[in-house]
């Protein structure tokens, strides 16, 4: 169960995934500029998409997916906890990286398919979900 994982680094994605209904995709191309904790909203302006097996930067789906949603105060101590010790203090620093830094991959892709059976357990533990 990722909640009780020792490595806490993917609870914060799970519940703001969870509670601010996002998109894979829109979640992992968030940055740190795009969540304010204060106002309790998080900005939607981009996306990851998977195009000929390689994960591409770019908008949301339609015009109605550049959003800015609320976060629920319950998920915001967390949320906070997370930007303080995962992320960079730089405004486009990505919020949710894999344990090397670098982005984390998606979800569903058939790119991440292939490697999950042999890394789920370290590497991301949110990232192997099948819905």
């Amino acid at each position: 169960m990722v909640a009780g994982s020792r490595d806490r680094r993917f609870r914060a994605l799970v519940l703001l995934v969870t509670f601010a209904s996002l998109r894979w995709g829109e979640a992992i191309a968030l940055r740190r500029c795009d969540i304010d904790l204060d106002g309790r909203t998080v900005s939607i302006r981009r996306q990851y998409v998977e195009l000929s097996e390689q994960l591409i930067l770019g908008p949301p789906k339609s015009r109605a997916g550049t959003r800015t949603v609320g976060i629920p105060v319950a998920i915001v101590p967390e949320l906070r906890d997370h930007l303080a010790v995962y992320v960079g203090p730089q405004p486009d620093d990505l919020v949710f990286t894999g344990h090397w830094a670098g982005y984390c991959g998606g979800a569903t892709s058939a790119v991440t398919q292939a490697g999950a059976q042999q890394s789920a357990s370290s590497a991301c533990p949110a990232c192997t979900s099948t819905t």
